[in-house]
């Protein structure tokens, strides 16, 4: 007899029989009526009961878990310059779970080709970008995404919506000129101020 319960001798599921046991029972998360189950500890009680009296048991606990991992994701920058100046050469993008999590992360192009990947096994809750490929080569301006899967013990995944990153390596153009270069502040209504002006593209 395998009986599955909520840990306080409420059963939900029962299987049983008279011959020899069967190598493997799968349990589906169906109760006896063949509605799911909650989420939550429950515990599989086995038995067996041989002709010569002999009566012994096991127990085992495990998780139901039909829920997707929450986690939440912060970066600190949509750029990135990644010219070696100590001025946003990287991007730092960190998260958090729940629950215990296996993850896998990419950043592609705009083609959509997967230019750098990452995953749990090198990394736990912070992932550094410097801009560059899988073989560590520099990549040249323009926008790139990121998208990350996170899968907890039971199976469920969550994927991240995608995030947009740019690497700039252009300086900006401006312009910076002012409307006098001698200007008399002393209250007469006559060249009391100067103007500065600037554009940038």
């Amino acid at each position: 007899r395998v009986v599955v319960d909520d840990g306080a001798g409420t059963v939900v599921r029962t299987f049983g029989g008279s011959s020899n046991p069967p190598k493997d029972i799968v349990f589906d998360g169906m109760n006896d009526a063949g509605q799911p189950i909650a989420e939550g500890d429950y515990r599989v009680l086995y038995t067996l009961l041989y002709e010569n009296g002999n009566n012994p048991g096991a127990a085992q606990t495990f998780l139901v878990d039909v829920s997707d991992p929450v986690i939440s994701i912060a970066y600190d920058s949509e750029f990135i310059s990644p010219n070696g100046d100590g001025r946003k050469d990287e991007i730092e993008v960190s998260f958090k779970s729940n629950e215990i999590v296996t993850w896998t992360g990419t950043f592609s192009d705009s083609s959509g080709k997967t230019v750098m990947s990452t995953n749990s096994g090198q990394t736990t809750s912070l992932v550094v970008w410097r801009g560059t490929d899988l073989s560590g080569n520099m990549l040249g301006e323009g926008v790139y995404t990121a998208v990350a899967s996170f899968t907890d013990r039971a199976g469920n995944v969550y994927t991240t919506p995608k995030g947009s990153f740019v690497i700039d390596l252009t300086a900006p153009q401006v312009t910076f000129d002012v409307d006098k270069t001698y200007f008399s502040p002393d209250g007469d209504g006559i060249k009391d101020t100067v103007t500065a002006r600037f554009t940038s593209n």
